[in-house]
This record gives structure tokens, C-alpha cells and sequence, in this order.
């Protein structure tokens, strides 16, 4: 009796054993179930102990890769120490573009030959014309006064170079091209560090600027009177010596309106070429009118036989 007694018991104890243990394997399947679908649809075509061989396998494959990745780092983190080992990718990229690569050169040297115009050289450089005149302002006294073995500087860019002068700003610069000043500051070529840093003599270059040109009035005086009855005498003779910014007179020296003194600028089919500057002026010479000086009266009379007694200029400085 007692040994049945025994085995019925033994019997209950494996009974309980095997349900428990078919309750873990009913567990085990739901969660792989919720986990990993596309196993579930291959464990549902067999069941077999070579499936569940192959589904106690796969299982074991997922949870390693979700161990890696879990336990290991959030992916930016990785991505972040990763890229540290080396170097930040902000530092790496200027670093290989230092090395590697440096910006072209803004301008290209080109030598005038027979036919070049600025039209032809601008569709030569894929350049607007007025960018190749603009920049050669202190060569060129009109967009057709090219000559033969001229040196001219064509920018890649459109832009405009442009010398600080004493007492300017970035806001007059940005005013007088008609550009935003975050164009200049931004501009790859510029080396600006503020708005309110920029040395006397710096080159700027103004993307996209423009010039515009003023209509004056012309005349000229002299120093020396050369045959009178046969030129005219202007203005004027017997001006030799100071002028009001208290330089002696030279040419290129320019009698403007008083708020306009210091003023340089370029007059539109000179052929001087010259780079005028407002050093002199006086009661005659109002508005936008220009008074020019020459040596003798001969020089001032051929000279304005050629520009005529209006013209336009452009101004190089405010």
C-alpha cells in the first residue's frame, strides 16, 4: 500500500514538473511570437526538434544583437565616440579642406589682343561685363579704351575690390555697393573678423556689387597761359601753387563743391585715364560740377574738346 501510495505521489510530482515545464514552453513561444515574427511563421510550419533547434538558435542571435546594442551605447553616442577617436567633424573636414584644397584665385591676368572688348572678354569668363570694367577703373576710362598688351584683372566671382580708406565703415562700404553687409562679412575671400574691424588700406570684395555712375558738369584751370588767343582759357589761370587740402596742384587735382572734397573718382572716356580727386574747390564750383586742373591752358582745352563739357563719372570714395 505504501508503495502505491508512493508512486501515485512520485507520479503527481512529474505531472506537476511536465505541466510546469509546458507552461515555460507556451511562455517562450509567446514572447518569441511578439518579438520576432518572421520565426514564429517558420516555427508554425513544423515542430519538429530540428525547427525548435533552429528557433532556440535565432532566438539566441536576436538577443545577442539586442545585448549589443543596448547594453553597449545609444547609436549618436557611438557615432560621437567614434568620430572623437579621430577628430570632431567640424575639425577634419577644415583640416582637409586646408590641405587639400584652397579656395582659386578671385582674379585672372588677362593681356589684351587685337579685337578683345569687354563684351567678348565677359562671355570669354562668363563674367558680366561691368564686373571686368569696375575692377579696372584705375585702367580703364571707358568700357571701349582697351589697348593692346593691357593687363586686366577678371574676377571669377561677380564682385567688386574695394581699398578701405580712412574713416569708412563696413555700413558705408555695404551702402555704397547696395549690399547687405552680412554679403561682405560672410564673403570667403574677406578676412573679417567684426564689422568694426578693418584696417585703413584692406582690400574688400563686395559680392554682387554695384557702381553707379553720376552725369557732372566739366571745366578746367590752369597754371600757365600758352597762347591765349588761340586756346581758351577755362576757368581760369595763374592757379600754381596750395589748394585748399594743402597740397601743391598736380594733375589730377579736381575744384569740387566744399562737401565734396577728398573725393576720388573717374570720368567716363577720359584719355588721361586718370584717377581725379576733389583737393581744391571755391565759390564757382557748385553742385556736382568738376573744375580740372591742368598745366597749361593748351592741355585743359585739347583735353575737354575730347570729354565734352558733361560727363559721367564714378566715384571710387565718399
Amino acid at each position: 500500500m505504501y508503495g502505491t501510495l508512493e508512486n501515485f505521489l512520485m507520479n503527481k510530482i512529474i505531472y506537476k514538473i511536465f505541466i510546469l515545464q509546458a507552461i515555460f514552453i507556451v511562455g517562450l513561444s509567446c514572447n518569441n511570437n511578439s518579438a520576432m515574427p518572421e520565426l514564429n511563421e517558420k516555427s508554425s510550419q513544423s515542430t519538429n526538434p530540428a525547427n525548435i533547434n533552429f528557433i532556440i538558435d535565432e532566438t539566441v542571435k536576436q538577443n545577442l544583437l539586442s545585448e549589443t546594442t543596448n547594453d553597449s551605447k545609444e547609436p549618436s553616442l557611438l557615432l560621437s565616440e567614434t568620430t572623437n577617436d579621430s577628430k570632431e567633424p567640424s575639425l577634419l573636414l577644415s583640416e582637409t579642406t586646408n590641405d587639400s584644397k584652397e579656395p582659386p584665385p578671385l582674379f585672372i591676368e588677362h593681356i589684351v589682343v587685337t579685337n578683345d572688348t569687354l563684351w567678348d572678354l565677359g562671355s570669354k569668363y562668363k563674367i558680366a561685363w561691368q564686373y571686368i570694367f569696375w575692377n579696372n577703373l584705375s585702367l580703364l576710362s571707358s568700357p571701349s579704351s582697351l589697348f593692346l598688351g593691357q593687363k586686366l584683372a577678371i574676377p571669377i566671382l561677380p564682385v567688386i575690390s574695394h581699398t578701405i580708406i580712412n574713416g569708412e565703415t563696413i555700413g558705408d562700404i555695404s551702402a555704397r555697393y547696395e549690399v547687405d553687409v552680412s554679403l561682405i562679412t560672410d564673403f570667403l575671400y574677406n578676412n573679417v573678423s567684426s564689422i568694426d574691424n578693418i584696417d585703413i588700406g584692406e582690400i574688400l570684395y563686395i559680392p554682387n556689387g554695384k557702381l553707379n555712375f553720376y552725369t557732372v558738369t566739366l571745366s578746367f584751370y590752369y597754371c600757365e597761359s600758352v597762347d591765349a588767343n588761340k586756346y581758351p582759357v577755362g576757368d581760369g589761370g595763374n592757379f600754381c601753387e596750395i589748394m585748399r587740402n594743402g597740397q601743391k596742384v598736380y594733375p589730377g587735382a579736381a575744384a569740387c563743391a566744399y562737401r565734396f572734397l577728398g573725393q576720388r573718382f573717374t570720368i567716363f572716356n577720359d584719355p588721361l585715364g586718370l584717377i581725379y580727386e576733389c583737393a581744391d574747390t571755391g565759390n564757382l564750383v557748385l553742385g556736382w560740377h568738376r573744375d580740372i586742373w591742368f598745366q597749361t591752358n593748351k592741355e585743359g582745352w585739347e583735353w575737354i574738346k575730347v570729354v565734352g563739357d558733361s560727363a559721367d563719372i564714378v566715384i571710387l570714395d565718399e
